[in-house]
């Protein structure tokens, strides 16, 4: 299935990033698709009226197609590399790319139905990896158009960019109001900062879990965990939540000082922490705890929305407590370990050496080094920001966003804002026993609880972060210093 090195047009060929390579090359080995099941991102939009399949052509061409390159690039090895070949546009087959799906009258089984096939279906390497999907009339009233794009193709940072330039021009879509105030209200919480002590324990330990991440030890078992990782299930469960409003996550934010991400952060920890209170209360001792995967944008900020289309990400890891007694302080343990996360070098020292893995390992090697680190985690989650307005495609208004990967794990969760709401989807992997419509259901509950809770006029609160010991921090920063020292007093 390969092509060869002398089918690349060397003008017209871009090397792929460590994040591509090990996503992509797995699609030219059979034997390794029966294990590693391709790593797919699923946008899905939602529209009151039907879509012509030919005007969506029209568009995905004119918009996506021959503005970026790598959506006109179709995938190849060049001896141990993937190389991305630039195709002419004329040399795509728009029939295959974007098609029309018999889906009149399809009720929320036959949907998923689909989504799985989605999951089980290999795309074709000799065109570029992505598809489009037109389904019409279905029973609820609604039609969608799905965007299923393989994830060596690029990431959800320049994909959420990609979208946001595909759709209509935004002076065409109806304002929406999105309350975001100018002078924001004094925190509530008194937010604790790092320390230049936290700072040089979180560079040695980022350096040592870089470097040491497939050997450290894994969550334990429980229902949300996939049994068996190399033993890929063939279907999928699904469940969309209810929307809820961006502007209350928003004035949760300003009022207790931290980002999105961490009240999003929180509110998901609480709701797994709730769900396995009701579902396996007799695991839920003390202590208890479990990781969260997400990925990290690796790009610099002032190049953070450039429109180019490709992998630039590393990932991190939260270590989260399932003992918390509210949400509040889950937002503040989300808070600080987004700290150090940023603080810590982990993301970077992955990425690097996952980049010099997948140039000397033979892939079977490294596709077995995804699995033990992706088997170490229970789930994975990524946040997308939208569109703030609703805005049209192709002169149709899209009412509704969902978002959500097929990844090697028990457990993906997927959030994404679009106008003004925010949507929470659930992929579950059927080796777990996790039902995704419960998880979607707790997440909206403890969301509304916890801005009920902040909102009011005598909320008041109080948090610490666990530190490590003075003791140990002082003996950290003094052997720093030591090794600076001696560094610097060598060289003179």
């Amino acid at each position: 299935m390969s092509t060869t090195t002398s089918a690349v047009d060397e003008k017209k060929k871009t090397y792929a990033r460590a994040f591509t390579t090990v996503f992509g090359k797995g699609l030219y080995d059979e034997k390794i698709l029966e294990k590693f099941r391709p790593v797919t991102i699923v946008m899905i939009m939602s529209f009151d009226k039907p879509m012509d399949v030919e005007k969506v052509r029209a568009l995905v061409l004119e918009r996506c197609v021959k503005r970026w390159d790598r959506f006109c690039s179709r995938m190849v090895l060049q001896g141990s590399r993937v190389v991305f070949q630039e195709l002419s546009p004329e040399d795509l087959n728009m029939d295959y790319h974007v098609t029309v799906e018999k889906s009149q009258g399809w009720d929320e089984a036959d949907w998923n139905k689909f989504l799985i096939k989605i999951y089980s279906d290999v795309k074709d390497v000799s065109q570029p990896l992505w598809r489009w999907h037109v389904c019409n009339d279905l029973k609820s009233g609604q039609s969608r158009v799905v965007l299923n794009i393989d994830h060596s193709v690029c990431d959800g940072i320049s994909l959420s960019y990609c979208f946001n330039e595909m759709l209509d021009p935004d002076e065409s879509a109806p304002p929406t109001v999105v309350s975001n105030p100018v002078s924001r209200p004094k925190p509530a919480i008194k937010l604790p900062k790092p320390g230049l002590l936290d700072r040089a324990w979180w560079t040695i330990t980022g350096i040592a879990e870089g470097f040491l991440s497939p050997v450290l030890p894994g969550d334990p078992m429980s229902s949300m965990k996939v049994k068996d990782i190399q033993v890929p299930s063939k279907e999928k469960r699904f469940s969309n939540s209810k929307t809820i409003s961006l502007s209350k996550v928003k004035a949760i934010k300003d009022k207790l000082g931290v980002t999105v991400n961490d009240v999003l952060g929180g509110v998901l920890n609480m709701t797994i922490q709730r769900y396995l209170r009701e579902t396996e209360p007799e695991k839920m001792t003390a202590g208890r705890s479990l990781r969260i995967n997400f990925p990290i944008n690796m790009r610099a900020p002032t190049r953070s929305m450039i429109p180019e289309i490709h992998n630039e990400i590393s990932t991190g890891t939260v270590k989260v407590g399932l003992n918390h007694t509210s949400t509040v302080e889950a937002i503040m343990e989300h808070y600080w370990l987004m700290q150090e996360v940023k603080n810590s070098p982990a993301a970077l020292v992955q990425l690097r050496l996952l980049d010099l893995l997948s140039r000397i390992l033979p892939y079977e090697m490294l596709v077995q080094l995804a699995f033990i680190l992706f088997g170490k985690y229970t789930m994975m989650m990524s946040n997308v920001p939208g569109p703030l307005k609703a805005r049209p495609f192709g002169g149709v208004m899209c009412t509704d966003l969902h978002f959500f990967l097929f990844v090697p794990i028990g457990i993906y969760c997927g959030m994404i804002s679009y106008d003004g709401r925010m949507s929470f989807t659930v992929s579950c992997d059927t080796q777990t026993e996790t039902s995704p419509e419960q998880v979607t259901q707790i997440w909206v509950q403890e969301f509304e609880k916890l801005h009920d809770q902040v909102m009011a006029p005598d909320f008041k609160a109080t948090w610490k972060p666990k530190r490590s010991s003075m003791l140990t921090q002082a003996v950290i920063g003094a052997g720093c210093v030591g090794v600076v020292a001696f560094i610097f007093f060598r060289k003179r």
